[in-house]
């Protein structure tokens, strides 16, 4: 229990006494009237004794605490007000934390602050966070000491109410080792170039469901700019839909065909769960920093049983494929087994032949196939609980980030038309359709590339994340108490002006690659995908799913932004997306 919480009932406990007559008047914190020697009346007494309470508490959040008691005091960093002030950005402005956090950060150089600073905890508790600014200690958290700073326990449960309590994102320890050595080969080198194709036909029928919404509004005269050819498309849904039917094929073998069914019950779950509207924002922070059951009992809160609606919706489809996987593969094993007693038996026969050769082939598809779901499945090492938990990871994790991404893409080029041009050219010019030599094509491009990176770098899915000190332990030779909260800002390193330059805040697909032209060798590393132990398994995958995405795109339309600039902005509760929207009309090329 936080200190702010303990003094409250401490307040509700005292009020309670005095109304029932059960603490004398010489024992009240206030002294009684010098007439009547009666207490107050009790409408006087309740605001009075939360009052002093308060006081006493803030007298203590501020002054007391933070110079004698606080063991993170060592740690510079600003006032017990900057709590308050953050507050006060937020409800104010469009800035999320981790541009606050940019803001601050300049304010303390790593080469005097260590890179590590405290935020203490103001007129919301005694709990002081330290912020990560600087490389050297984030690498002491996830390369050096990867499992002795977790995610804190409040926010697992919580999210592990929509991931699965035992999906990789949230496992830690043994547990996070086990599971990501059995799941590794699905993100192999191999596995993911093997990929490339079927990214590329859903890159393709996306751009091509897209050609036909916009055909659909100038047809009709509604698409939104006055003529010349274009429409316009809101982005951050059509990339929520092709991104969950790209992990559905890889994740599980099954295609769940959102770009022509906008009305799957899956899509409209996880639209529902990661739209970033300001009230799931605020639903996600109280989430995850008191207590869901807690927020729950929030009576008159609609969005508490939607919420537990979609919750169980998502975890009611998982359940099922899981089920309907195991039932396709012990099929699929049957049918391999008689296959081979027909083809020993009708050697000699053309036309049986190729009955059987079509058989295998659908064997193939099925026994063979190579979707996390399925190689989980044959590994016989999760239970089916286990395995919905992993299917609901990968689900919001694959999906997630190349959504995110993509539209952030979207937008960069779209405020850029000449590095728009400029990509479109290197695209066009580079025989993407190729699906040979796919993979090798698009890697190969070193502007595509750059712009992919360049988002990654100025738009990380999570532009901050929260660990918690597992054990008493340091950081930077300063000891850190267990129970102690961290903030590791991927937004802050990525825009670091000490490790990106004085235009770190700039999109620049040029630093990716030298004068030549060439991809750098060795580039920068941004800390979108974390590093270490717990780095995301699935950036491989994501990266190959942008390429593929980015290129057909440009490849296909001329877009420009069809909304104010300054209404683009990052907003969410966990990831980000542009919070209004992202409209932009296309124009087909």
């Amino acid at each position: 229990m936080g200190l702010f919480q303990a003094v409250s009932l401490a307040a509700v406990a005292q009020i309670f006494l005095v109304s029932k007559g059960t603490l004398p008047a010489g024992q009240l914190p206030f002294p009684p009237r010098a007439i009547s020697q009666t207490p107050p009346p009790l409408f006087l007494t309740i605001p009075f004794i939360f009052i002093l309470n308060y006081s006493l508490l803030l007298l203590y959040t501020l002054a007391i605490y933070p110079r004698f008691v606080d063991p993170l005091r060592s740690f510079p960093g600003p006032g017990p007000g900057y709590g308050l002030k953050m507050l006060w950005s937020r409800l104010t402005t469009t800035m999320i934390p981790a541009q606050m956090y940019t803001e601050l950060a300049r304010s303390y150089p790593p080469d005097s602050s260590g890179g590590v600073l405290a935020l203490r905890g103001g007129l919301l508790g005694n709990r002081t966070q330290l912020l990560l600014t600087d490389m050297a200690p984030i690498s002491e958290v996830l390369t050096q000491h990867p499992y002795d700073f977790t995610k804190p326990p409040v926010v697992r449960k919580f999210l592990g109410i929509i991931l699965g309590e035992n999906g990789l994102v949230l496992a830690e320890g043994d547990q996070h080792r086990f599971i990501r050595k059995n799941t590794q080969p699905a993100f192999s080198f191999r596995a993911i170039r093997d990929l490339y194709p079927m990214m590329w036909d859903k890159a393709l029928t996306f751009t091509h469901m897209l050609g036909e919404h916009v055909k659909q509004q100038t047809d009709s005269g509604g698409g939104g700019g006055g003529g010349g050819g274009g429409g316009k498309v809101e982005i951050n849904s059509w990339s929520t839909r092709v991104s969950l039917d790209i992990i559905g094929i890889a994740g599980l073998g099954r295609e769940f065909d959102t770009l022509r069914n906008s009305e799957d019950k899956l899509f409209r779950d996880y639209e529902f769960l990661s739209e970033p509207t300001l009230e799931k924002i605020i639903y996600f922070f109280l989430c995850s920093r008191f207590s869901y059951r807690l927020v729950q009992m929030i009576p008159f809160w609609s969005l508490n049983k939607a919420f537990r609606q979609r919750v169980a919706s998502a975890r009611s489809i998982a359940d099922k494929l899981v089920l309907d996987k195991r039932c396709e593969l012990a099929r699929g094993a049957a049918d391999s087994g008689e296959d081979g007693d027909n083809n020993n038996n009708n050697n000699n026969n053309n036309n049986n032949n190729n009955n059987n050769n079509n058989n295998n082939n659908n064997n193939n598809n099925n026994n063979n196939s190579f979707d996390i779901l399925s190689m989980l499945i044959k590994s016989d090492t999760f239970s089916d609980t286990e395995l919905s938990d992993q299917l609901l990871t990968f689900l919001v994790a694959g999906h997630e980030t190349t959504s995110s991404a993509f539209s952030w893409a979207c937008y960069l080029l779209a405020v850029h038309p000449e590095l728009q041009t400029t990509l479109r050219a290197e695209v066009v010019h580079s025989a993407a359709g190729n699906k040979d030599k796919l993979a090798t094509i698009l890697e190969s491009l070193p502007y595509l590339n750059g712009v992919m990176n360049e988002t990654l770098r100025l738009y990380p899915t999570a532009p901050v994340l929260l660990r918690v000190a597992a054990i008493d332990t340091t950081l930077q030779g300063r000891r850190v108490p267990k129970g102690t909260w961290l903030l590791l800002p991927p937004w802050l390193i990525n825009r670091s002006e000490s490790l990106w330059g004085a235009d770190a805040a700039e999109f620049r697909p040029e630093r990716w690659f030298n004068d030549n032209g060439s991809d750098k060798k060795k580039p920068p590393r941004i800390l979108t995908f974390l590093h270490g132990p717990r780095s995301c398994i699935g950036q491989s995958f994501s990266k190959a799913e942008l390429r593929c995405l980015i290129a057909a795109m440009v490849g296909r339309f001329e877009w420009t932004l069809d909304m104010p600039d300054e209404k683009v902005v990052p907003s969410g509760a966990v990831t980000i997306k542009p919070g209004n929207g992202l409209y932009v009309k296309l124009k087909v090329i």
